[in-house]
């Protein structure tokens, strides 16, 4: 996955061409975030007849709701996928509106623009308060608690308040809150609410602390 989920990070395309060059087999790219990074491996499916890069219409053209998706690669691996694919597998009100997001450009970027400049104000926000933000390229912020807050409680606390970021109960992930990048207003009513929490778990102990 580059960029990668939960983190938000990214592998640069010459670290993914160094990694294709010693593989012996495909290289599966998982791009469903990359139009909102700098940049992209794209141009590596020209340089290698061993990638597979997978793109998606639910994340930066807002189609989730039809689960459409695509790959790019040289002709003998698509040639090689057509064999299995099955005949019918992607109905014709699909293919229509995917066709149409594709033609529009213009309103994709824009969306994209307008979710990266929230973003960089959501990190800076978050930093302010004292979260350790991971560098995102994706549409999501991957925020690691301040020592002596529970990520947990945390999550909980937004959560009663119909606020609603993911938590992962995993070894290295559980100290921290991915929020995905809503508009302007959705994200000032998190910070809004971060603050009062943070303020609450200092001054009243409202918030739990981790052992």
């Amino acid at each position: 996955a580059n960029p990668n989920s939960p983190s938000g990070t990214m592998i640069s395309p010459g670290e993914i061409s160094k990694i294709a060059s010693q593989v012996d087999g495909v290289l599966v790219i998982d791009e469903a975030y990359a139009d909102f990074a700098d940049n992209n491996c794209l141009s590596l499916v020209e340089q290698h007849d061993n990638i597979l890069i997978l793109r998606t219409l639910s994340k930066s053209y807002s189609l989730a709701g039809i689960r459409f998706g695509f790959c790019i690669a040289q002709e003998s691996i698509i040639q090689g996928m057509m064999k299995v694919k099955d005949s019918y597998n992607v109905d014709r009100l699909s293919i229509t509106a995917v066709v149409a997001a594709l033609d529009d450009q213009k309103t994709m970027r824009a969306n994209v623009e307008k979710i990266k400049e929230t973003r960089q104000y959501l990190a800076q926000s978050l930093q302010e308060l004292g979260f350790y933000v991971y560098p995102s390229q994706t549409n999501f912020i991957l925020a690691k608690c301040m020592r002596g807050v529970s990520a947990h409680h945390v999550y909980q606390a937004l959560k009663s308040r119909k606020i609603l970021v993911r938590y992962f109960n995993i070894r290295r992930l559980d100290d921290c809150l991915r929020i995905t990048i809503g508009t302007r207003e959705e994200v000032e009513i998190l910070l809004r609410n971060l603050k009062e929490l943070i303020s609450n778990n200092h001054a009243k102990s409202k918030v739990a602390y981790c052992p």
